[in-house]
């Protein structure tokens, strides 16, 4: 829910900027004989505007359809004067102003010179000459832009979640502790009356109480390893895979000795999130009997692997809405690149799963 939230604003943020160009520098810089048999000066003016304050490495193409559908402008020359039926939501926003955005479809034929840009976010809206007439004024981004935005976003709220959630297992734990003191307390004494159901129902509520105390430290180390920090990368690994042995897999470790990554610390947590996750993904969905955890590191890089012998998945599932259930791996790959690492996948069903995740070492 926090991705789908963070990319919706990262979207908007793209609309807004369209937005701003639109009003601020676009419009502004419009003539009316734009659209008159000799529109050559009044585009000239357009593209020295359009080059120098709209166009950059994320924003691509830039068009400007009448409502009939002809392209009275953009920045790739050859579409000036080409008419394109317009969709029903292009035109419903020149006769109820609004901005809409959406995947760019590289299929339509207006859209045949951004075939070659990657997957783009297409934002429109009304502009208007300054003798009133409305033209539709279109935008291209890289949606590379808004998966980064996203990832920005989604780490921003994930901090206040997990920050909610450290405090809240602060609050509990003390409060916890002496509910399953006091249970145990009550159950003593009510043996001690002869009330030996009684007493048996107590302990059980104490020991649920213990387990659930149990369950909050351990997630609590799963939030915030302790020994990251302080004892460093390997040694939090280390603890990590001690914790999945217990939950009948057996690990098993490559670390160098006293290695140093030199790395600074939010890529160590990177590193260590990553081997959480595909550790977390083989204990609950794998159904494996071992997993192996190798880091290495050179003069170009720090490489982690993370391979498991388990039932594999199929790998263009981890992105569909409708794939099984491993969400926190869908957000893998953008974190990496984040931390300007790279992370491949290996998998296939009944075929184990291999990860391996490279960060550059300088």
């Amino acid at each position: 829910m926090a991705r789908r939230a963070a990319e919706r604003e990262a979207v908007n943020g793209a609309a807004q900027a369209t937005d701003l160009l639109a009003n601020a520098v676009v419009q502004p810089a419009l003539r009316d004989d734009l659209l008159s048999s000799s529109p050559a000066a009044a585009r000239a003016r357009l593209t020295d505007v359009v080059r120098a304050h709209v166009l950059s490495p994320a924003l691509v193409r830039v068009k400007l359809w009448t409502a009939t559908g002809r392209i009275v402008y953009s920045d790739e020359p050859k579409l000036v004067g080409e008419v394109f039926p317009l969709r029903l939501d292009e035109r419903g926003v020149l006769t109820t102003p609004t901005t809409e955005a959406e995947i760019t479809d590289p299929r339509r034929p207006e859209n045949e010179f951004e075939r070659d840009q990657g997957k783009l976010l297409e934002v429109y809206r009304p502009i208007w000459t300054p003798g009133g007439t409305p033209l539709l004024f279109e935008t291209y981004t890289r949606y590379s832009t808004v998966t980064t935005r996203t990832v920005q976003l989604w780490r921003g709220f994930a901090g206040i979640i997990f920050s909610s959630l450290l405090l809240l297992i602060v609050l509990m734990l003390p409060l916890l502790c002496g509910c399953c003191w006091t249970g145990f307390a009550a159950a003593d004494n009510a043996e001690s009356d002869g009330q030996s159901q009684l007493a048996q129902r107590l302990r059980t509520a104490a020991g649920a109480v213990r387990a659930s105390i149990g369950g909050l430290r351990s997630l609590l180390v799963d939030i915030y390893p302790p020994s990251l920090p302080t004892a460093g990368l390997t040694a939090a690994l280390t603890d990590l895979a001690a914790s999945v042995r217990g939950r009948e897999v057996d690990v098993t470790l490559e670390l160098p000795e006293g290695m140093h990554t030199g790395l600074d610390l939010d890529v160590e947590q990177l590193i260590f999130r990553v081997a959480q996750e595909c550790l977390r993904n083989t204990v609950q969905h794998a159904d494996a009997d071992t997993v192996s955890l190798c880091l290495s590191v050179d003069s170009v890089r720090v490489t982690l692997e993370v391979c498991d012998d388990g039932v594999g998945f199929d790998q263009d599932s981890v992105g569909r809405a409708d794939g099984p259930g491993h969400f926190g791996l869908r957000l893998l790959p953008d974190l990496a690149r984040q931390g300007g690492a790279t992370l491949l996948l290996a998998t296939a069903p009944g075929a184990g799963t291999r990860w391996r995740l490279e960060v550059p070492s300088a």
